[in-house]
């Protein structure tokens, strides 16, 4: 009997593949136009092509990968100026970093949630809470080294890469710690979700 190519519900796949030939659509104008956002296309397509094989044996819900594609999509929106964006006087960046930290605070609880013998902290949430600021901060650290270092100018390894960006407010002056911020209210907003809805979210 042969295996199905699929690890889950139809639906998943379908997602995962739709996702995963739009980022291989603008890879190529990304390559086309020597756009960084080639680097994001390839990297999401990698991280997407990992969380689609390997989602059960972490623990993920199958609810919650739309909402980590949705995370890679919305930074490759920057390729199409999203990040030039603007609401309520906050920019696009703030507001990826607010949903980010929400939806990898969830998958990192439903992750440590379904390990039951992992022991470095007794809450799964805080585990979680922790271990994503730990991920966002390891992204500012690649945004000043792509940045300062290897003079990338926009996507993930840029910090403050867009026209919205271009102002001497402090949430560019700052952006570094305005990000992370962002991520600690996302990771709040995801513990507040956690205990209003119950353990299995």
């Amino acid at each position: 009997m042969k295996k199905r190519v699929w690890t889950g519900p139809l639906w998943i796949t379908i997602v995962s593949v739709l996702v995963i030939a739009f980022l291989i659509l603008v890879a190529a104008k990304a390559f086309t136009v020597n756009s960084s956002f080639r680097i994001d296309s390839l990297v999401g397509i990698g991280f997407i092509l990992f969380i689609y094989f390997r989602y059960r044996n972490l623990g993920i819900r199958g609810w919650i990968l739309p909402l980590i594609f949705l995370v890679v999509l919305l930074n490759i929106f920057g390729f199409f100026g999203a990040y030039n964006l603007m609401l309520f006087g906050l920019g696009y960046d703030k507001y990826l970093h607010l949903f980010a930290g929400f939806v990898i605070t969830i998958a990192l609880f439903q992750i440590f949630e379904s390990k039951e013998n992992y022991v470095v902290l007794q809450s799964p949430l805080l585990r979680a809470f922790v271990m994503m600021l730990g991920i966002m901060a390891l992204g500012e650290i690649l945004e000043f080294v792509g940045s300062v270092y290897l003079g990338v100018s926009e996507g993930f390894l840029a910090t403050a890469g867009s026209a919205a960006s271009n102002s001497a407010s402090d949430m560019v002056r700052y952006d570094t710690m305005w990000d992370l911020i962002f991520d600690v209210f996302g990771g709040i907003l995801a513990a507040i979700t956690a205990i209003l809805i119950g353990k299995r979210v």
